[in-house]
Protein backbone atom coordinates (compact mmCIF):
# COMPACT_ATOMS: atom_id res chain seq x y z
CA UNK A 1 0.00 0.00 0.00
CA UNK A 2 1.09 3.35 -0.74
CA UNK A 3 1.58 4.87 2.99
CA UNK A 4 0.64 8.54 3.20
CA UNK A 5 0.97 11.11 6.60
CA UNK A 6 -1.61 10.85 9.10
CA UNK A 7 -3.27 13.79 9.16
CA UNK A 8 -4.52 13.76 12.45
CA UNK A 9 -3.12 15.82 15.13
CA UNK A 10 -4.36 14.09 18.82
CA UNK A 11 -7.40 12.53 17.45
CA UNK A 12 -8.54 16.17 15.10
CA UNK A 13 -7.80 17.12 12.07
CA UNK A 14 -5.59 19.98 12.03
CA UNK A 15 -7.13 23.16 10.19
CA UNK A 16 -4.29 22.89 7.12
CA UNK A 17 -5.75 19.19 6.47
CA UNK A 18 -5.40 18.94 2.71
CA UNK A 19 -9.55 18.77 1.91
CA UNK A 20 -8.83 16.28 -1.39
CA UNK A 21 -11.98 17.13 -4.27
CA UNK A 22 -10.39 13.76 -6.56
CA UNK A 23 -8.59 10.39 -6.22
CA UNK A 24 -8.16 7.89 -8.63
CA UNK A 25 -8.02 4.25 -6.81
CA UNK A 26 -6.55 1.00 -7.81
CA UNK A 27 -6.89 -2.48 -6.04
CA UNK A 28 -5.54 -5.80 -7.26
CA UNK A 29 -8.04 -8.93 -6.91
CA UNK A 30 -7.73 -11.40 -4.94
CA UNK A 31 -7.38 -15.62 -5.25
CA UNK A 32 -8.47 -17.68 -2.12
CA UNK A 33 -7.73 -20.97 -0.94
CA UNK A 34 -10.36 -22.26 1.08
CA UNK A 35 -11.75 -21.36 4.10
CA UNK A 36 -10.06 -22.65 7.74
CA UNK A 37 -13.38 -22.81 9.62
CA UNK A 38 -17.18 -22.60 8.18
CA UNK A 39 -18.59 -22.46 11.82
CA UNK A 40 -17.13 -19.33 12.84
CA UNK A 41 -18.49 -17.06 9.94
CA UNK A 42 -22.06 -16.63 7.99
CA UNK A 43 -23.39 -13.88 6.00
CA UNK A 44 -23.33 -10.76 7.86
CA UNK A 45 -20.83 -12.27 10.27
CA UNK A 46 -17.14 -12.14 9.40
CA UNK A 47 -14.83 -14.22 9.87
CA UNK A 48 -13.40 -18.20 8.75
CA UNK A 49 -10.38 -17.91 8.15
CA UNK A 50 -8.69 -17.91 4.79
CA UNK A 51 -5.21 -17.54 2.91
CA UNK A 52 -4.22 -16.34 -0.89
CA UNK A 53 -2.44 -13.87 -2.78
CA UNK A 54 -3.63 -11.06 -4.70
CA UNK A 55 -3.74 -11.62 -8.68
CA UNK A 56 -2.53 -8.27 -10.91
CA UNK A 57 -6.31 -7.62 -11.97
CA UNK A 58 -7.87 -4.61 -10.84
CA UNK A 59 -10.87 -2.44 -9.37
CA UNK A 60 -9.92 1.05 -10.99
CA UNK A 61 -12.17 4.00 -10.33
CA UNK A 62 -12.24 7.71 -9.64
CA UNK A 63 -14.22 9.36 -7.16
CA UNK A 64 -14.83 13.57 -7.07
CA UNK A 65 -16.27 15.46 -4.58
CA UNK A 66 -19.34 17.25 -6.07
CA UNK A 67 -18.51 21.32 -5.55
CA UNK A 68 -21.52 23.51 -4.44
CA UNK A 69 -23.98 24.16 -6.96
CA UNK A 70 -22.18 21.81 -9.42
CA UNK A 71 -25.49 19.82 -10.43
CA UNK A 72 -28.23 17.72 -8.52
CA UNK A 73 -26.77 15.48 -5.95
CA UNK A 74 -29.30 12.75 -6.92
CA UNK A 75 -28.33 10.20 -10.11
CA UNK A 76 -30.47 7.37 -11.80
CA UNK A 77 -27.33 4.88 -12.04
CA UNK A 78 -28.40 1.54 -10.20
CA UNK A 79 -25.63 -0.51 -11.90
CA UNK A 80 -23.99 -2.93 -8.83
CA UNK A 81 -20.94 -0.70 -8.38
CA UNK A 82 -23.11 2.38 -7.88
CA UNK A 83 -25.36 0.58 -5.60
CA UNK A 84 -22.18 -0.38 -3.50
CA UNK A 85 -20.66 2.85 -3.59
CA UNK A 86 -23.83 4.29 -2.48
CA UNK A 87 -24.38 2.05 0.42
CA UNK A 88 -20.14 2.70 0.95
CA UNK A 89 -20.77 6.80 1.22
CA UNK A 90 -23.52 6.36 3.47
CA UNK A 91 -21.51 4.47 6.00
CA UNK A 92 -18.50 6.54 5.55
CA UNK A 93 -21.33 9.63 6.02
CA UNK A 94 -22.63 7.41 9.36
CA UNK A 95 -19.00 7.14 10.73
CA UNK A 96 -17.22 10.09 10.22
CA UNK A 97 -20.01 13.19 8.98
CA UNK A 98 -21.16 14.00 5.80
CA UNK A 99 -19.13 15.24 3.72
CA UNK A 100 -20.34 13.83 0.23
CA UNK A 101 -22.27 14.51 -2.38
CA UNK A 102 -19.64 12.24 -4.72
CA UNK A 103 -18.93 11.66 -8.40
CA UNK A 104 -18.35 8.01 -9.48
CA UNK A 105 -16.33 7.07 -12.42
CA UNK A 106 -15.68 2.79 -12.69
CA UNK A 107 -12.93 2.67 -15.24
CA UNK A 108 -12.10 -0.73 -14.32
CA UNK A 109 -13.64 -3.59 -12.44
CA UNK A 110 -12.81 -7.66 -13.14
CA UNK A 111 -15.67 -10.24 -13.61
CA UNK A 112 -18.32 -10.43 -10.96
CA UNK A 113 -19.29 -13.58 -9.28
CA UNK A 114 -16.49 -15.61 -10.24
CA UNK A 115 -14.20 -16.45 -7.06
CA UNK A 116 -11.74 -12.63 -7.25
CA UNK A 117 -13.80 -10.79 -4.45
CA UNK A 118 -14.95 -7.93 -7.09
CA UNK A 119 -17.91 -6.78 -4.75
CA UNK A 120 -15.30 -6.71 -2.07
CA UNK A 121 -12.43 -4.79 -4.14
CA UNK A 122 -15.34 -1.94 -5.07
CA UNK A 123 -15.89 -1.54 -1.51
CA UNK A 124 -12.14 -1.74 -0.21
CA UNK A 125 -11.58 0.97 -3.81
CA UNK A 126 -14.39 3.32 -2.12
CA UNK A 127 -13.50 3.65 1.16
CA UNK A 128 -10.03 4.50 0.94
CA UNK A 129 -10.65 7.03 -1.79
CA UNK A 130 -13.54 8.27 0.59
CA UNK A 131 -10.52 7.95 3.33
CA UNK A 132 -7.99 9.72 1.43
CA UNK A 133 -10.11 12.48 -0.14
CA UNK A 134 -11.20 13.22 3.75
CA UNK A 135 -7.41 13.64 4.80
CA UNK A 136 -7.20 9.83 6.22
CA UNK A 137 -9.39 10.35 9.48
CA UNK A 138 -9.54 6.51 9.61
CA UNK A 139 -5.98 4.72 9.90
CA UNK A 140 -5.96 1.28 8.12
CA UNK A 141 -6.63 -1.08 10.62
CA UNK A 142 -9.89 1.15 11.34
CA UNK A 143 -10.50 1.42 7.55
CA UNK A 144 -10.45 -2.62 7.43
CA UNK A 145 -12.47 -3.29 10.29
CA UNK A 146 -15.16 -0.76 8.61
CA UNK A 147 -15.20 -3.06 5.90
CA UNK A 148 -15.30 -6.02 7.43
CA UNK A 149 -18.72 -4.95 9.48
CA UNK A 150 -20.41 -3.15 6.96
CA UNK A 151 -19.56 -5.75 4.02
CA UNK A 152 -22.24 -6.25 1.35
CA UNK A 153 -23.43 -7.70 -1.65
CA UNK A 154 -25.71 -6.74 -4.43
CA UNK A 155 -28.12 -9.51 -5.80
CA UNK A 156 -30.95 -8.37 -8.16
CA UNK A 157 -29.43 -4.51 -7.39
CA UNK A 158 -30.62 -4.75 -3.87
CA UNK A 159 -27.90 -5.11 -1.00
CA UNK A 160 -27.40 -8.32 1.01
CA UNK A 161 -25.29 -9.67 3.55
CA UNK A 162 -22.15 -11.34 1.99
CA UNK A 163 -19.75 -14.00 3.31
CA UNK A 164 -16.23 -12.15 3.99
CA UNK A 165 -13.09 -13.80 5.62
CA UNK A 166 -11.64 -10.53 5.26
CA UNK A 167 -8.84 -11.80 2.94
CA UNK A 168 -9.94 -9.54 -0.12
CA UNK A 169 -10.12 -6.61 2.22
CA UNK A 170 -6.83 -6.84 3.34
CA UNK A 171 -5.03 -8.00 -0.05
CA UNK A 172 -6.81 -5.64 -1.60
CA UNK A 173 -5.26 -2.77 0.81
CA UNK A 174 -1.56 -4.30 1.28
CA UNK A 175 -1.20 -7.54 -1.75
CA UNK A 176 1.51 -10.76 -1.97
CA UNK A 177 0.33 -13.72 0.39
CA UNK A 178 -2.13 -13.56 3.31
CA UNK A 179 -3.19 -16.15 5.98
CA UNK A 180 -6.05 -14.57 8.14
CA UNK A 181 -7.12 -16.68 10.97
CA UNK A 182 -10.90 -17.26 12.52
CA UNK A 183 -10.86 -13.55 14.36
CA UNK A 184 -9.63 -11.93 11.19
CA UNK A 185 -5.62 -11.27 12.65
CA UNK A 186 -2.89 -12.07 9.85
CA UNK A 187 -1.18 -14.62 10.84
CA UNK A 188 1.65 -14.41 7.88
CA UNK A 189 1.78 -11.98 5.49
CA UNK A 190 4.70 -11.28 2.95
CA UNK A 191 5.57 -10.82 -0.71
CA UNK A 192 5.91 -13.65 -3.07
CA UNK A 193 7.83 -14.01 -6.34
CA UNK A 194 6.74 -13.04 -9.90
CA UNK A 195 5.13 -16.10 -10.23
CA UNK A 196 2.82 -16.54 -13.23
CA UNK A 197 -0.97 -17.04 -13.22
CA UNK A 198 -3.48 -17.58 -15.48
CA UNK A 199 -7.51 -17.53 -14.72
CA UNK A 200 -9.57 -20.35 -16.52
CA UNK A 201 -13.34 -20.16 -16.50
CA UNK A 202 -15.41 -23.30 -17.61
CA UNK A 203 -16.46 -22.44 -21.40
CA UNK A 204 -20.17 -21.47 -20.78
CA UNK A 205 -19.73 -20.91 -17.15
CA UNK A 206 -22.28 -20.16 -14.86
CA UNK A 207 -22.21 -17.11 -12.32
CA UNK A 208 -21.49 -18.21 -8.16
CA UNK A 209 -24.00 -15.86 -7.24
CA UNK A 210 -25.81 -19.43 -6.02
CA UNK A 211 -28.03 -17.44 -3.82
CA UNK A 212 -30.23 -19.63 -1.57
CA UNK A 213 -28.71 -22.96 -2.62
CA UNK A 214 -25.28 -21.98 -2.38
CA UNK A 215 -26.14 -20.77 1.35
CA UNK A 216 -28.25 -23.67 2.38
CA UNK A 217 -25.25 -26.18 1.07
CA UNK A 218 -21.94 -24.30 3.00
CA UNK A 219 -24.13 -23.44 6.07
CA UNK A 220 -25.26 -26.46 5.98
CA UNK A 221 -22.66 -29.61 4.54
CA UNK A 222 -19.56 -26.99 4.88
CA UNK A 223 -19.94 -26.45 8.61
CA UNK A 224 -20.18 -30.41 8.74
CA UNK A 225 -17.53 -31.05 7.04
CA UNK A 226 -15.16 -28.53 8.44
CA UNK A 227 -16.18 -29.95 11.84
CA UNK A 228 -13.92 -32.91 10.49
CA UNK A 229 -11.43 -31.20 8.56
CA UNK A 230 -10.60 -27.62 9.81
CA UNK A 231 -7.35 -29.28 12.35
CA UNK A 232 -6.22 -30.83 9.47
CA UNK A 233 -6.05 -27.48 7.40
CA UNK A 234 -5.03 -25.52 10.39
CA UNK A 235 -1.90 -28.42 10.24
CA UNK A 236 -1.57 -28.13 6.18
CA UNK A 237 -1.13 -24.16 6.49
CA UNK A 238 1.45 -24.68 9.95
CA UNK A 239 3.57 -27.17 7.97
CA UNK A 240 3.39 -27.36 4.27
CA UNK A 241 1.36 -24.34 3.06
CA UNK A 242 3.95 -21.94 4.64
CA UNK A 243 7.01 -23.50 4.71
CA UNK A 244 6.73 -23.90 1.52
CA UNK A 245 6.32 -20.29 0.80
CA UNK A 246 8.97 -18.88 2.44
CA UNK A 247 11.53 -21.15 0.66
CA UNK A 248 9.73 -19.70 -2.62
CA UNK A 249 9.36 -23.23 -3.54
CA UNK A 250 5.93 -23.25 -5.39
CA UNK A 251 5.55 -26.91 -6.35
CA UNK A 252 5.22 -28.03 -2.88
CA UNK A 253 3.07 -25.07 -1.99
CA UNK A 254 0.93 -26.25 -5.34
CA UNK A 255 0.86 -29.70 -3.75
CA UNK A 256 -0.43 -28.75 -0.21
CA UNK A 257 -3.02 -26.57 -1.89
CA UNK A 258 -4.12 -29.89 -3.65
CA UNK A 259 -4.62 -31.39 -0.75
CA UNK A 260 -6.60 -28.94 1.22
CA UNK A 261 -8.82 -28.61 -2.18
CA UNK A 262 -10.18 -31.97 -1.18
CA UNK A 263 -10.82 -31.09 2.35
CA UNK A 264 -14.16 -29.33 4.04
CA UNK A 265 -16.02 -26.92 2.65
CA UNK A 266 -14.30 -26.92 -0.31
CA UNK A 267 -15.17 -29.91 -1.68
CA UNK A 268 -18.81 -28.19 -1.24
CA UNK A 269 -17.31 -25.27 -2.76
CA UNK A 270 -15.76 -27.55 -6.11
CA UNK A 271 -19.45 -29.81 -6.15
CA UNK A 272 -21.46 -26.62 -6.17
CA UNK A 273 -20.07 -26.94 -10.47
CA UNK A 274 -21.19 -30.48 -11.13
CA UNK A 275 -19.20 -33.58 -11.21
CA UNK A 276 -17.44 -31.10 -14.40
CA UNK A 277 -15.11 -29.04 -12.08
CA UNK A 278 -13.83 -32.07 -10.22
CA UNK A 279 -12.95 -33.83 -13.26
CA UNK A 280 -11.63 -30.64 -14.71
CA UNK A 281 -9.25 -29.88 -11.41
CA UNK A 282 -8.31 -33.13 -11.42
CA UNK A 283 -7.07 -33.33 -14.93
CA UNK A 284 -5.30 -30.16 -14.55
CA UNK A 285 -3.40 -31.53 -11.64
CA UNK A 286 -2.05 -33.90 -13.93
CA UNK A 287 -0.09 -31.50 -16.41
CA UNK A 288 3.02 -30.65 -14.57
CA UNK A 289 1.56 -27.37 -13.47
CA UNK A 290 2.68 -26.42 -10.20
CA UNK A 291 -0.20 -24.82 -8.49
CA UNK A 292 -4.13 -25.54 -9.29
CA UNK A 293 -6.80 -24.20 -7.21
CA UNK A 294 -10.74 -23.17 -7.63
CA UNK A 295 -10.75 -19.73 -6.34
CA UNK A 296 -12.94 -19.12 -3.66
CA UNK A 297 -16.49 -20.44 -4.39
CA UNK A 298 -15.58 -20.34 -7.94
CA UNK A 299 -16.09 -21.13 -11.23
CA UNK A 300 -12.20 -19.19 -11.74
CA UNK A 301 -9.78 -21.56 -11.82
CA UNK A 302 -6.05 -20.19 -10.77
CA UNK A 303 -3.28 -21.92 -12.31
CA UNK A 304 0.24 -20.78 -11.10
CA UNK A 305 3.79 -21.73 -12.54
CA UNK A 306 7.33 -20.20 -12.41
CA UNK A 307 7.27 -20.31 -16.69
CA UNK A 308 5.52 -19.36 -19.01
CA UNK A 309 1.99 -20.75 -19.15
CA UNK A 310 1.65 -20.17 -22.81
CA UNK A 311 1.86 -23.87 -23.76
CA UNK A 312 -1.39 -24.85 -21.52
CA UNK A 313 -3.68 -23.53 -24.71
CA UNK A 314 -4.15 -26.61 -26.54
CA UNK A 315 -4.87 -28.35 -23.34
CA UNK A 316 -6.78 -25.81 -22.08
CA UNK A 317 -9.00 -25.85 -25.82
CA UNK A 318 -9.25 -29.53 -25.10
CA UNK A 319 -11.08 -28.71 -21.85
CA UNK A 320 -13.15 -26.30 -22.79
CA UNK A 321 -11.26 -23.81 -20.75
CA UNK A 322 -11.36 -20.25 -21.42
CA UNK A 323 -8.51 -17.77 -20.19
CA UNK A 324 -10.16 -14.58 -18.83
CA UNK A 325 -6.81 -13.33 -16.94
CA UNK A 326 -3.55 -14.00 -17.32
CA UNK A 327 -0.46 -12.09 -15.47
CA UNK A 328 2.08 -12.31 -11.97
CA UNK A 329 0.79 -11.57 -8.78
CA UNK A 330 0.45 -7.98 -6.98
CA UNK A 331 2.70 -7.34 -4.05
CA UNK A 332 1.33 -3.39 -4.48
CA UNK A 333 -2.19 -3.33 -3.21
CA UNK A 334 -3.59 -0.31 -2.87
CA UNK A 335 -2.40 2.54 -5.09
CA UNK A 336 -3.82 6.32 -4.52
CA UNK A 337 -3.61 9.57 -6.35
CA UNK A 338 -5.24 12.92 -5.69
CA UNK A 339 -5.81 15.88 -7.44
CA UNK A 340 -7.13 19.42 -7.55
CA UNK A 341 -6.03 19.48 -3.94
CA UNK A 342 -7.71 22.50 -2.12
CA UNK A 343 -6.15 23.44 1.45
CA UNK A 344 -9.24 24.00 4.31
Amino acid sequence: MNHVPDPRNNGGRPQTAPIRTGVTVSVPSRSAISVFDMNTFAPGQPGGGNSGFALSIYTRIVIRRRSAGNGNSEHNDRSDQRVLFDHCAATWAQRVGETGPFDLEVLETPLQHVGLASSSAFQAASYAGLNWLDGMPLSEPQLLDLLYSSYKEVVDGQLVKGFTTGLSGFLNLYGGFVALDTDLRPLQHFPLPAWNYVVAMPRGWASSAFGEDEVKLLMGDGKRLDKQDRDEKRRLLNDAILPALKKQNLREFGQAVYRVQQLGNKRCEILLHGERMDTTLEQLSATGVECIFLSAVGPAIVMLSETSLGSLAPLLEKLELDVSYSGKIDNTGLVLSDADIETS
